[in-house]
């Protein structure tokens, strides 16, 4: 996306609470990276998005939701952001609460 917006990265982004979120998200001014498993409502999703919003949009096709996906990590880097927040003097109540969300056979990760 290149600009110097905030960006927001939303899985589950083509339905339901994904969709809402990313459709706040870009009303308040944030470009997306929306992820999700149907890459025709994906693909939908964005363009109305960038029409309704003149945020940039850019979209990953991904089935997270395949048996052969195990695990997904989800909260890579969030120390990077809480200290990136904080050193520009924005208050990390901003963003509410960072809340992790785990899936299938994260509470008993691989060894």
């Amino acid at each position: 996306m290149g600009s110097s917006k905030d960006t927001a990265l939303i899985i589950g982004a083509s339905s339901g609470i994904g969709a809402a979120y990313a459709d706040r998200l870009a009303a308040r001014g944030f470009d997306l990276f929306l992820v999700a498993r149907r890459r025709d409502r994906l693909d939908r999703a964005g363009e109305m998005l960038r029409k309704a919003h003149g945020v940039g949009v850019e979209t990953l096709f991904a089935d997270l939701s395949r048996d052969d996906v195990e695990f997904v990590v989800n909260n890579a880097g969030l120390g990077a952001l809480v200290k990136a927040v904080t050193q520009h003097g924005a208050p990390a109540a901003r963003y509410g609460p960072l809340e992790p969300v785990a899936g299938r056979g994260i509470s008993n990760p691989p060894r």
